[in-house]
C-alpha cells in the first residue's frame, strides 16, 4: 500500500468547506477534471452515499462514502476506474484554522496494478491533487463550479493500457 498526501489552507468558512465535499452531488463543482457528477444513491450524503464522476477525457470512477464524521473527515472507496491501480481511497480531513480559514487535507492510500511501481506514479499524483485542491479552494472562494480539466486529463496517456 502506498500513500499521498496533499494539503491546502483555503479562505472559507468549515460549514461552507464541509457542504462542498461532504455532498457526493458537489464534486463536480470543484474537482478540475469531473465534468459531471451524478448521484446513484437516494441520498447524497452520509455513509453509503455513491456517485460516478464522469472525467473530462471520457473517463468516469464510481466513489463511495465509507466512512464520515461530522465536519472533519470523509472517506471515499473509488471502484469502476480505469487508472492502474487494485484498489484506492480518499479520505479528506478538514480542520479549522480560523472563523473563515480551513486547511482541508487529502490523504489517498492505494495499491498499484502488478509490474507497476508507486513511487514512478507519485510525482504525477501529487501534481493531481494539488490541482484538485486548488480546485477546491477557487471554488470555496468564488461559489463558481470549475471547469478547467488539469493538463494531465486533457493530454495523459493511458497507464492503464501500459
Amino acid at each position: 500500500m502506498s500513500t499521498i498526501t496533499s494539503t491546502v489552507t483555503v479562505n472559507a468558512s468549515l460549514d461552507t468547506a464541509w457542504e462542498a465535499i461532504s455532498n457526493v452531488g458537489h464534486v463536480e463543482n470543484w474537482h478540475p477534471d469531473v465534468k459531471r457528477s451524478p448521484v446513484l444513491t437516494p441520498e447524497p450524503t452520509g455513509i453509503g452515499a455513491q456517485r460516478r464522476c464522469d472525467m473530462f477525457d471520457g473517463t468516469s470512477v464510481v466513489e463511495t462514502i465509507t466512512a464520515l464524521k461530522d465536519r472533519e473527515m470523509v472517506q471515499v472507496e473509488l471502484s469502476e476506474f480505469p487508472m492502474p491501480f487494485d484498489r484506492a481511497s480518499i479520505v479528506l480531513r478538514l480542520q479549522e484554522l480560523g472563523p473563515k480559514q480551513v486547511e482541508i487535507k487529502l490523504e489517498c492510500d492505494f495499491d498499484v496494478n502488478d509490474g507497476l511501481d508507486a513511487e514512478m506514479l507519485k510525482p504525477t499524483m501529487h501534481q493531481t491533487f494539488a490541482h484538485i485542491l486548488e480546485g477546491l479552494d477557487q471554488h470555496l472562494v468564488t461559489g463558481e463550479r470549475i471547469d478547467d480539466p488539469s493538463p494531465e486529463s486533457r493530454n495523459a496517456p493511458d497507464i492503464a493500457a501500459r
